[in-house]
């Protein structure tokens, strides 16, 4: 019984060929890890924050969205959007997407 437990574990241990390039690999990730390291305290060079040049005020957030997409005769859908947009609270809106945009790319 013994006996074979050593040979059933000795098939499942890997063998010295695979012990080598597991070091060899990991040798690798070390040295990789080290180069990409700084050798110095670490410090904060910038803070700030990216805005879109586009800014349109939440009150005619709506006008402007159903005026650039064609879609003023959905006046229902209007109301609903305007309603949501009161409640969300926010000011403005700054958005990359333009009305050249819009009229170039209608699938959008």
């Amino acid at each position: 019984m013994i006996a074979i437990t050593c040979i059933a574990f000795s098939s499942f241990w890997p063998s010295s060929r695979t012990m080598e390039t597991i070091g060899h690999t990991a040798l690798q990730v070390e040295k990789l890890r080290r180069e990409q390291r700084a050798n110095g305290p670490a410090c904060i060079l910038a803070v700030g924050t990216a805005n879109p040049e586009n800014c349109i005020t939440q009150d005619n957030y709506t006008d402007w969205y159903f005026e650039v997409t064609k879609s003023d005769h959905l006046t229902h859908l209007k109301d609903i959007m305007k309603k949501t947009c009161e409640k969300m609270g926010v000011k403005k809106r700054y958005i990359h997407v333009t009305e050249e945009l819009l009229r170039d790319h209608p699938e959008y």
